[in-house]
């Protein structure tokens, strides 16, 4: 992957995050009409929020999200948006 510094009028920064969720008791739920409604869920909050989503990956019980964004927001605001 090729190295991406961002930059703002008061910050230049180069931050990911690996963010992943599994489903409770890691069941198997995440295939066919749920999987493919997660992930366009998922990009879709990606592209409202302006996050940069470099991956995604839903296997039957977990999402793998790989992302960056401003400094300005905390990944505990992210997580819960």
């Amino acid at each position: 992957m090729p190295v991406s510094i961002t930059s703002t009028s008061h910050a230049v920064y180069h931050a990911f995050y690996h963010l992943v969720w599994s489903t409770k008791y890691r069941r198997k739920v995440l295939k066919g009409a749920v999987q493919e409604s997660a992930r366009s869920f998922l990009l879709e909050l990606c592209r409202t929020h302006s996050y940069e989503c470099h991956a995604l990956e839903i296997m039957e019980d977990h999402i793998h999200l790989f992302i960056s964004f401003g400094p300005r927001r905390s990944v505990a605001d992210v997580v819960k948006e």
